[in-house]
């Protein structure tokens, strides 16, 4: 029996995306191939997951499925039948039924490589434009409480150069590679110093804003 469920996140982009209802439809774990599209739920999640099926193995457990998103390049904890809900058939566009076939299948995972090897070589020459034009750009240090910590983004033409997290686990700071270091080092320096008179008021219940 089919089911339709709406897609939640942007693992699967650029060919779906938040907000696409999918059909599925139960599959039996000898039926699940590779490249085809599965939904699971892992550990109780509240949401499914809907992912590629890019490799099927079998160990002392029996049978497993390793996935992964189109738009991510990490590798999900591998995904056992009873784990699975069944297999994404069709797509809902435009109020019609779009079925998606075996050749469908093979041509968005080939077509989705090709689209993120594309945009990581394009996007290269941008970021060196923008390294070397950061001192003359607006540059916002945007401070945030969350439910992980707290955690300092920079933003410059719409975009999100770096950011650094505080929380029980540690730090952890992340930059845009096509940044240099010299550059690197002043936006982390900046947002240290932003975390550290954060800490300094820590009884002030902040909301986000820009710094």
């Amino acid at each position: 029996m089919e089911e339709r469920f709406v897609l939640k996140g942007k693992s699967m982009r650029p060919f779906f995306k938040p907000g696409d209802i999918l059909v599925m439809e139960p599959v039996l774990p000898e039926g699940v191939k590779r490249l085809q599209i599965v939904v699971f739920r892992k550990d109780g999640a509240e949401d499914p997951t809907a992912h590629r099926v890019i490799r099927v193995g079998k160990d002392d457990e029996g049978l497993f499925f390793v996935t992964k998103g189109d738009g991510v390049a990490r590798e999900d904890p591998p995904v056992r039948p009873e784990e699975i809900e069944g297999r994404v058939v069709a797509r809902v566009y435009k109020e019609k039924i779009r079925r998606i076939s075996p050749f469908t299948e093979v041509a968005t995972y080939h077509l989705a490589r090709l689209y993120w090897w594309l945009r990581k070589v394009l996007r290269r020459p941008y970021y060196k434009i923008v390294d070397r034009l950061l001192p003359l750009l607006s540059v916002d240090f945007v401070l945030l409480k969350t439910s992980d910590g707290y955690m300092v983004k920079v933003v410059t033409l719409g975009r999100v150069l770096a950011y650094k997290l505080v929380n029980e686990e540690g730090e952890h700071f992340w930059v845009h590679p096509g940044i240099s270091s010299p550059r690197r080092r002043l936006l982390r320096e900046r947002a240290d110093k932003i975390l550290a008179k954060q800490k300094s008021h820590d009884d002030r219940v902040i909301a986000p804003r820009v710094v």
